[in-house]
């Protein structure tokens, strides 16, 4: 059996990823891929917690900045509006069950 990667060992390959996706964006930004990369990146920082959600905020605003008509830019905005709804009432839309 294999044994469970420490935080220390996830943290590494997590920056790695993140590493290489940066290195694949300034090689080749007007790749159609940019945009996927850039939101591989955002979702990286925003399930590494607390210590993430300023950089999964930066990178979503760069999608949305950079590559306004990428699938992904509502995905982008969902998660700008996640992280920052804290302490603020939440708008919620749908039809009534009862």
């Amino acid at each position: 059996m294999a044994k469970a990667k420490t935080g220390v060992e996830i943290n590494s390959a997590q920056e790695k990823y993140r590493s290489a996706l940066e290195g694949f964006i300034t090689a080749f930004p007007k790749s159609e891929d940019a945009g996927e990369a850039i939101m591989r990146i955002a979702m990286s920082y925003e399930f590494a917690g607390k210590d993430g959600e300023a950089k999964a905020k930066e990178w979503c605003h760069a999608l949305l900045k950079n590559y306004p008509t990428h699938h992904h830019v509502a995905k982008a905005g969902g998660i700008i509006k996640r992280l920052e709804c804290e302490g603020k009432p939440l708008d919620l839309a749908g039809t009534n069950l009862a």
